[in-house]
């Protein structure tokens, strides 16, 4: 029959009792660890790094309530550059800062004053009293923001940025307009304060990495459970057993072979890493040791020879499984011809 096992998330299917994936099936072929970085103690670590800044609209939101922020994406330009000509209300300078937007049931702000191109009476947008604060998290700073409400038929609230940026060329901080934050709203005339008091709009941005940004992780160790290994001994099992000649089991033949047979073999199960595996002859002759020293894979193979390389008889054997701080499995199994 036919059985069906996953390997990295991919189905395998085999025609025999069991499976074995070596380094090159489940790491050297398998995308998931493609990178130039090296596998170092079962870890590669790769930084994938955002070439723009864009909002991050998988946390970005606001903490409750079921208003629908948008953040319209400004045109990036030098620390030193206006917003001027046409089309400049739409304009400003893409940093890559994480914002909170604090709303209040009352009045605790008040927005600062500008002109919009072209610089007509509606684009004259004087300072307002406001129910909400601006602070940017990553300087960790009250901004200034300029706000006005549109629309006739559904709301927008329109709050633009204003923040202090260093200038390359005087070495001086200016102000600019930074990001511009819609809240939309789908009927007309709807306050902000009747709605996001007591509310929180997050808005956090991908960005490059700088030299400011620092990686940790830390591991913890893999242990084993000793009182739960003690109760589990008797899992440890010889497969197959008893092995009888060409049991469907061994590996197939090299395509370069046409005749013969493939590698004999059999297989401890669920045995603890660092045990140690002694297999004897009913006489009490020991043939062969084994060592387990893969911590997540809990078979061990052999391969039916003995320590001198030879093929072992057939009969029935003794083997003792030594498992440090656990205990000791003691069972037998046939090798039939």
């Amino acid at each position: 029959m036919n059985d069906t096992i996953y390997v990295n998330g991919k189905k395998i299917i085999t025609d025999t009792n069991y499976y074995k994936a070596n380094y090159h099936i489940l790491i050297a072929n398998e995308t998931k660890f493609n990178g130039e970085t090296p596998i170092v103690h079962g870890f590669r670590v790769q930084l994938y790094n955002h070439s723009e800044i864009i909002l991050d609209t998988l946390k970005s939101g606001f903490k409750e309530g079921k208003l629908y922020p948008s953040i319209q994406k400004p045109i990036f330009a030098p620390f030193f550059w206006t917003a001027t000509g046409p089309g400049a209300a739409y304009n400003g300078i893409r940093m890559p800062y994480d914002y909170v937007i604090e709303f209040y049931p009352d009045v605790v702000d008040t927005s600062v004053a500008d002109t919009l191109y072209p610089r007509t009476p509606s684009n004259i947008l004087p300072a307002r009293s406001v129910n909400f604060k601006v602070k940017n998290l990553t300087t960790n700073e009250y901004i200034d923001f300029v706000y006005w409400r549109t629309g006739t038929v559904s709301t927008t609230h329109n709050i633009y940025f204003k923040e202090k940026i260093r200038n390359p060329l005087t070495n001086r901080d200016s102000v600019y307009r930074t990001w511009r934050v819609n809240i939309l709203f789908n009927s007309a005339n709807i306050p902000l304060n009747d709605t996001t008091a007591g509310k929180y709009l997050y808005l956090y941005t991908l960005k490059p990495f700088s030299r400011n940004d620092a990686y940790y992780f830390t591991t913890k160790g893999a242990t084993i459970n000793t009182e739960k290994a003690k109760n589990e001994l008797d899992r440890i099992k010889v497969v197959p057993n008893p092995y009888v000649v060409t049991h469907e089991a061994e590996a197939r033949l090299l395509s370069t072979q046409t005749s013969g047979r493939g590698e004999r073999e059999i297989r401890f199960t669920y045995v603890p890493p660092g045990s140690k595996i002694s297999i004897f002859t009913v006489r009490g002759e020991l043939i062969k040791t084994l060592y387990q020293n893969n911590l997540y894979v809990g078979d061990v193979f052999w391969n039916l020879r003995t320590e001198e390389n030879l093929d072992v008889a057939y009969g029935v054997y003794v083997y003792v499984v030594e498992v440090p701080n656990v205990g000791t499995k003691t069972g037998k199994f046939a090798l039939i011809k």
